[in-house]
């Protein structure tokens, strides 16, 4: 399911960051949970992953999660624009019949003025 064209929108990129708006009215948040919605730590990775396909121009799959760290609650009605920064490192991998490329990436996120640290990641795709 591909979130960043109804649970969220990308409103702005700068560089290696990205200015992401949640959908406050999406089914997930009616679902998780009622009068109380929090942003699911697995949409806030393929949020992530989206947004890293974009920048690549493929499709991937995330092959290994190093390092998830969920910091503070994602809440649509406290914090509906949130900043994605990420720090690509590409690796090239060598298989018998083709070049695939691998990306190891470091994933932040955070409030629009910086004060709240809501996650960390550190993830590998193919």
């Amino acid at each position: 399911m591909k979130l960043t064209d109804d649970f969220c929108h990308i409103r702005q990129q700068a560089d290696q960051k990205y200015l992401v708006a949640f959908n406050a009215e999406h089914w997930i948040y009616k679902a998780h949970f009622p009068n109380h919605p929090v942003t699911p730590g697995v949409c806030i990775m393929q949020i992530a992953k989206e947004i890293i396909e974009q920048r690549v121009g493929r499709r991937l799959q995330i092959t290994k999660i190093n390092n998830a760290k969920f910091l503070s609650i994602i809440d649509p009605h406290i914090n509906n624009e949130v900043w994605f920064e990420f720090d690509f490192r590409p690796v090239a991998q060598i298989d018998v019949e083709a070049v695939a490329f691998a990306y190891n990436v470091l994933v932040k996120i955070y409030s629009v003025n910086a004060d709240v640290h809501f996650s960390k990641l550190s993830l590998e795709l193919q």
